[in-house]
């Protein structure tokens, strides 16, 4: 489906990304040198705004796996956000998908009828909502002129996030796609830092052809479930009026999302958009980004966000920047088949009262500044999670924590003993147990049980495997600093012990297993061939 470009118009849905990113666990990934590239693409649409995507049968032999992915490494002291690995396991489960007739329709509720709701809305929020003219009697994405609106397109779009939730809420309809996904996940995480090697400068068959290959190999392990990164620094892999283009894209100009979900559900994959909801990019590139795009409007106003260590985070104790982001979830899912949406470690990166003093001293609160602001993710969370099941109710919403569960908790304000132990907060849990089965201080096998033990029934927990780190010595892991050299089979017994539990499993991540340094190429071939064991004995 292609979507065109309304210049001088204001679309019915808001053109959002969303998307993780990932590099190794000991060390800041490093994205100074990428050059930003800021894209306009200029799509054509059918006159029909009503498209019907006709039934499909996919029978394919479906190998199940796990994977873990992640971009954050604790150590006994302190957090460090980066990106790691994992493994996929295989077993092969022959599955026969039907594919539902999906119909989109980006239609939106009419201003009239948002008047008419129980509460009204303020003379602010109706005129925002009048001066686009949202009433679309027939269903189309195409949006009527609006003449009440004077200013620039980007400035009306920048308006809309300034609108109360409510307003909000009425701008994306939900989706009638019924979503694919498995009980027990078996994933594999897809980076940007793999974009690089296979998107990249490249054009639309160079890329379906590569990323096909991927999925061919992914699948060949057992793994069931991707999770592809769609937004790592603010930056979108799919089409956005409103986002700049991906980093990893260089001069490629077409539709990433669109080509990763056909192909993997021509492979009977899952697909979890995975997104990174704070982090953003560096200050020196948001200061090359202008004010064409939501976030480099709110860098340029000084609003929204926060500077910690040269890089940008969305700041979530701003109602707008948590509603940016629920609108690209939003987004994602009404305008493509995902059958999911996971989040990543990124919250508070740092302790330092400075990031939001001015929002801590202005909201008159009783707490003290650690619970404020676990309050504040929490409800960023708990608002990503109602956009998820509002937009579809069959896609489910992931949270993939740093292994720490405590380190969550305390160092990054994530309340993961509230959400992966009481309902509605998350579908699944995915922390990124990046351990050996000797950790000095966190074995895999006690920390699983941990999670285990704090998990309710209501949510579903996946472990994270290090993949990454088979041939290398784990320089926190204490004593168990020489395991992944001296042993080849560490993945395939924590995904025995996983499944044991009854979890699922996931690998961090793609181009650590297939796309190895030599120097662990030997470890990493010997780590697969037992993963594949493990999910066909």
């Amino acid at each position: 489906m292609k979507r065109k470009r309304h210049r001088g118009y204001i679309a019915a849905a808001l053109m959002m990304s969303a998307v993780m990113s990932g590099c190794s666990d000991e060390q800041s990934e490093p994205i100074n040198d990428i050059t930003i590239s800021i894209r306009s693409f200029e799509h054509q649409t059918e006159e029909s705004t009503l498209i019907t995507v006709p039934e499909t049968t996919i029978s394919e032999t479906v190998s199940e796996t796990t994977v873990t992915s992640s971009e954050t490494t604790v150590t006994e002291t302190e957090v460090i956000s980066s990106d790691t690995s994992e493994e996929t396991t295989s077993e092969s489960v022959t599955e026969s998908i039907a594919a539902e007739d999906i119909v989109y329709s980006t239609n939106v509720i009419s201003a009239v009828r948002i008047t008419e709701t129980e509460d009204a809305l303020s003379e602010e929020e109706e005129k925002i909502i009048t001066a686009q003219n949202l009433i679309s009697s027939d269903g189309g994405a195409v949006i009527s002129e609006a003449p009440a609106v004077t200013e620039a397109p980007e400035t009306a779009y920048a308006a809309v996030y300034e609108t109360s939730e409510k307003v909000q809420s009425q701008l994306f309809t939900q989706s009638s796609y019924n979503t694919l996904n498995y009980d027990i996940q078996r994933g594999m995480w897809f980076s940007y830092l793999e974009y690089e090697d296979i998107m990249k400068n490249k054009t639309a068959p160079q890329f379906e052809e590569a990323i096909g290959k991927c999925f061919d190999d992914v699948r060949s392990l057992g793994v069931n479930t991707v999770y592809l990164q769609v937004r790592a620094f603010g930056d979108a892999y799919y089409v956005s009026d409103n986002s700049p283009k991906g980093l990893s894209m260089g001069t490629a100009d077409f539709d990433p999302l669109d080509i990763m979900i056909k192909s993997a559900h021509d492979r009977g994959l899952s697909v979890h958009a995975w997104i990174n909801p704070m982090r953003l990019m560096t200050e020196a590139q948001m200061s090359e980004l202008g004010t064409e795009y939501t976030i480099g409007k709110w860098y340029s106003d000084g609003k929204n966000m926060f500077e910690y260590d040269g890089r940008m985070y969305l700041n979530p104790a701003c109602d707008s920047a948590v509603q940016l982001i629920c609108n690209e979830v939003s987004y994602i899912l009404t305008h493509y088949k995902a059958d999911g949406i996971q989040i990543d470690d990124y919250f508070y990166p740092g302790k330092d009262k400075s990031l939001d003093s001015t929002e801590y001293a202005e909201s008159g609160t009783s707490l003290s500044l650690d619970d404020w602001r676990r309050e504040k993710v929490s409800a960023m969370v708990k608002r990503i999670y109602e956009a998820v099941h509002s937009a579809n109710p069959t896609a489910v919403f992931g949270i993939s924590p740093t292994g720490d569960a405590e380190a969550n908790y305390s160092a990054m304000y994530a309340d993961v003993y509230k959400w992966c132990g009481e309902k509605g907060w998350c579908d699944y849990i995915c922390p990124q147990l990046y351990y050996g089965m000797e950790h000095g201080t966190m074995p895999f096998g006690d920390t699983l049980s941990k999670w285990k033990s704090m998990t309710c029934s209501d949510v579903k927990l996946v472990a994270g495997l290090a993949a990454y780190k088979a041939g290398t010595e784990d320089n926190w892991a204490g004593n168990g600093k020489n395991e992944w050299i001296n042993s080849s089979d560490i993945i395939a017994k924590q995904i025995r012990f996983s499944e044991e539990l009854g979890c699922g499993t996931a690998l961090f991540r793609y181009g650590s297993l297939f796309m190895p340094e030599s120097n662990a190429s030997e470890a990493v071939n010997k780590e697969m061939e037992n993963i594949i064991k493990e999910y066909t004995d």
